[in-house]
């Protein structure tokens, strides 16, 4: 019984992590840094970064929205827009803090 349910957990975190991934996917498309959706590219170009951000957060690498929108910046500027300041990337960092605050309110 114990293994089972411990098969049961290892599903459920596994599906809250695709879930996760996929809303942070939709964060970034939308946003669409250089513009590189708009031109047709795969919804998953922007995957890497999106996997790098996704552990800054559940690491708790990422404290604040500021920090995020700095990380948003280090990771993005480099590859796509060396313009890119924590400042531009403010929008989209605050919606993926007030969303991941919403998601993990409540959790230990």
């Amino acid at each position: 019984m114990r293994g089972r349910r411990r098969r049961e957990e290892r599903k459920a975190k596994h599906r809250r992590i695709a879930e996760d991934l996929a809303r942070l996917r939709e964060f970034i498309n939308a946003w669409d840094p250089g513009g590189l959706i708009a031109m047709g590219v795969p919804e998953d170009e922007f995957d890497t970064q999106r996997a790098q951000l996704y552990g800054a957060l559940t690491s708790g690498g990422v404290r604040s929205e500021a920090d995020l929108g700095r990380r948003i910046a280090a990771l993005f500027g480099g590859f796509f827009d060396s313009s890119l300041t924590p400042e531009n990337c403010a929008d989209v960092a605050q919606s993926i803090w007030d969303w991941w605050q919403e998601r993990t309110s409540g959790q230990s």
